[in-house]
């Protein structure tokens, strides 16, 4: 039975889901392309430690657009309310039916590229402006949960995001409700059976594979709840032994040793948490444990590890995990 329902706006809601790079400082190692004058510089370590796939084109990452269901809807012109949803879309080759999203605290998500970060938008999501709404006359509005913008667009049908849905639910029900069930159901298949056979190349089952985020002020270790994790279920892979409860840990003098593991994949809130996260790389106490020692800790792209949630993200997870696991 599909969780998808859509309706015009005022009536029931639609189930899905709720649910997210690194900067260039000091302590890298960097590749300068060549030609005069160049100044573009690709960051390849920081602290001594490598990034995952530094040269991924971000541009990339939208798949080819997806063929509708059969005499099902298939909009032209959508509004998104929430842009955790544009991850979604861009899975489903979308992005470009797109004619105005809101933000978060002013900025869209970056690792989808530039045909993504580059929509238009009305407005922060809390805050959105009416009239840039109205104007871009959507024909579907996706929105997380209610949504204020949805009261300005009259008969604009919507559908309605359910935040308590995982990403998979999430990703399943936008697909029904922009007419691509079927494409939808094919590329999360498509992507669980990549999970699986990527595990089973790399023996997945006997890693522990350890997740480190670094705020501004603190050290904190992911519990299986997280998206990254999830998707670490799917290939197969353990977690260390203080790394399995649902909620994520924050590290102290007294249980720092958790965040060791066969291989260690770190990331950072911000400009501020990288550096907070490179001082800590540094020090003795991190380099001792096991994956630091063996030359197995790895920087990866923060926004899509630690704050997305969407079946995009999750390629790009599955893409950095085969050359680490």
């Amino acid at each position: 039975m599909s969780d998808v329902i859509r309706r015009p706006r005022g009536m029931a809601v639609l189930a899905l889901a709720a649910l997210v790079s690194v900067g260039a400082t000091a302590c890298i190692d960097s590749s300068v392309p060549g030609g005069e004058g160049s100044v573009t510089r690709t960051t390849s370590r920081i602290a001594a430690v490598d990034l995952v796939n530094p040269d991924r084109d971000a541009n990339t990452t939208c798949q080819p657009t997806a063929a509708p269901d059969a005499g099902a809807p298939d909009p032209q012109r959508i509004l998104v309310a929430d842009p955790s949803l544009l991850d979604a879309l861009c899975a489903l080759g979308m992005q470009d039916r797109v004619v105005a999203t809101t933000t978060i605290d002013g900025t869209l998500p970056m690792y989808m590229g530039d045909a993504v970060h580059s929509l238009p938008t009305i407005g922060d999501v809390t805050a959105p402006d009416d009239a840039k709404a109205v104007a871009s006359d959507p024909d579907l509005v996706l929105t997380l949960g209610d949504s204020p913008v949805t009261a300005s667009l009259g008969d604009v049908p919507d559908a309605v995001v359910d935040p308590a849905a995982d990403w998979k639910q999430r990703f399943v029900a936008v697909a029904a409700a922009v007419g691509r069930t079927e494409a939808g159901d094919e590329r999360l298949q498509g992507y669980l059976d990549t999970a699986k056979a990527i595990g089973n190349r790399v023996g997945a089952r006997y890693t522990q594979a350890s997740l480190v985020r670094f705020t501004a002020d603190s050290t904190v270790v992911l519990g299986t709840d997280a998206f990254a994790a999830r998707v670490l279920t799917d290939v197969g892979a353990q977690r260390p032994p203080g790394q399995r409860e649902p909620e994520p840990t924050v590290l102290d003098d007294k249980n720092f040793e958790i965040a060791d593991g066969d291989v260690a994949y770190v990331g950072f809130d911000g400009k501020e948490g990288q550096d907070h996260g490179t001082s800590v790389l540094e020090t003795d106490r991190w380099l001792d444990m096991g994956a630091p020692s063996w030359g197995r800790t790895r920087i990866v792209e923060d926004e899509v590890w630690y704050r997305s949630g969407g079946l995009s993200a999750a390629n790009i997870v599955l893409l950095n995990l085969r050359g680490t696991l």
